[in-house]
């Protein structure tokens, strides 16, 4: 419930960051499986392969993903490294490569409150 001990550690990393996500205006959101979600984040199902907050101007260099309370099932986490992924791309298919790095393509997030996005 305290995020003392989590922020304290955080900021040995480097800057916390604010986001749109933290109801208080702080750097620490809490996932939480909600009633009536907005967003597939607040549900206890599977999250697909996604990048979070690339909508922003300045995404986060990395975030720190902390379990606080354990759940009896599930909890599996899959994760890619999408810079890798795309060096192996620039190796074996040049063709999608220059297909990747030239799309444009805009990231947004619509919240009832709240719309942001970024190309």
């Amino acid at each position: 419930e305290d995020d003392t001990a989590l922020t304290a550690i955080s900021s040995r990393a480097g800057f916390m960051r604010a986001t749109n996500y933290d109801e208080g205006g702080g750097a620490v959101f809490n996932v939480i499986s909600k009633s009536d979600p907005n967003n597939q984040a607040y549900t206890d199902g599977l999250l697909p392969l996604h990048t979070d907050l690339a909508f922003m101007k300045n995404p986060p260099d990395f975030q720190f993903l902390v379990c606080l309370k354990q759940s009896s099932t599930g909890g599996i986490s899959t994760f890619a490294d999408g810079i890798h992924v795309a060096s192996i791309l620039r190796q074996s298919r040049p063709d999608l490569y220059q297909a990747l790095v030239e799309q444009r393509v805009i990231y947004k997030d619509d919240e009832k409150d709240w719309q942001v996005s970024a190309r």
